[in-house]
């Protein structure tokens, strides 16, 4: 099961550097157009492109940080603890699907299993945190079994 965890791990680690990595890339380019924009004889219109291209980097480096926050959240799991209840690093297994606590990234299919990939802190995985095998969950008018949980 260790190597499960490891793999739905790296793909949450890989899934946040390259979203590291297009977020830098897209704020360095923001940054040189900037920079590069030359002053025109209207220059009304250079000034508010200079404050667009800056607003865009700005909002590049909130989506940066929160990236960053998601990394920190998913270096705290530690993949050798088996859980008996769910908690962030948790692999959940119920009759509607597989789920894995870590950080938000969505549907991700490893070893022929799909598995969502949610935040403790999402609705759904603040419902699921504290879960236990046999456990009923409920969600969205939806009853989950959870089957295993480890």
């Amino acid at each position: 099961m260790n190597q499960l965890k490891q793999k739905l791990y790296s793909h949450c680690m890989k899934f946040l550097t390259d979203r590291i990595s297009a977020i830098d890339t897209i704020m360095e380019e923001c940054q040189q157009a900037a920079n590069s924009e030359t002053k025109t004889t209207a220059g009304d219109k250079h000034e508010t492109n200079r404050a667009l291209m800056q607003l865009d980097r700005e909002n590049h480096a909130v989506q940066r940080v929160t990236a960053l926050q998601s990394l920190t959240q998913l270096k705290r799991i530690d993949l050798s603890q088996e859980h008996e209840e769910a908690v962030l690093g948790s692999v959940i297994r119920t009759d509607r699907g597989n789920f894995f606590l870590a950080i938000s990234v969505g549907k991700v299919v490893v070893d022929g299993l799909m598995f969502h990939v949610v935040s403790p802190e999402s609705p759904i995985g603040q419902a699921f945190l504290g879960a236990e095998e046999e456990d009923e969950i409920f969600f969205r008018n939806r009853k989950y079994e959870v089957t295993a949980v480890f």
